[in-house]
């Protein structure tokens, strides 16, 4: 295992059930503590599919197993394709930058302004 095997973390879908939705019309989403591998900048991003591309990752996600299907219990994937298989779909995305800190380093830098700069 090297460092590149641990610098990106992601999450299952989040839905309606996951997120606060605000007054003014943003949302506020609870992230743990353990998706964060290192102090220091870190880049959290938001994904947002379609429909199509939605359909296609939670139906591709049960085809994975999980503990709640029980063999020929496993639906099909979703694929919204006629006359193949595939996906067409699309997603949106937001990422914004945060300064995570040992309790002890309050006097750390600041994260970096430039996207560039954090892997």
């Amino acid at each position: 295992m090297n460092l590149r095997d641990i610098q990106q973390n992601s999450s299952p879908i989040v839905n309606e059930s996951n997120y606060i939705q605000n007054d003014d019309g943003t949302v506020t989403i609870s992230v743990p503590w353990i998706v964060f591998t290192f102090y220091g900048p870190n880049r959290l991003s938001a994904r947002v599919p379609d429909d199509n591309m939605y359909d296609y990752l939670r139906s591709y996600s049960a085809q994975q197993g999980g503990p709640t299907l029980a063999p020929g219990e496993i639906p099909n994937v979703i694929d919204n394709v006629e006359g193949g298989t595939g996906v067409f779909g699309s997603y949106a995305r937001v990422s914004s930058f945060l300064m995570l800190r040992r309790a002890d380093s309050a006097s750390a830098p600041s994260a970096p302004r430039d996207a560039s700069r954090v892997p």
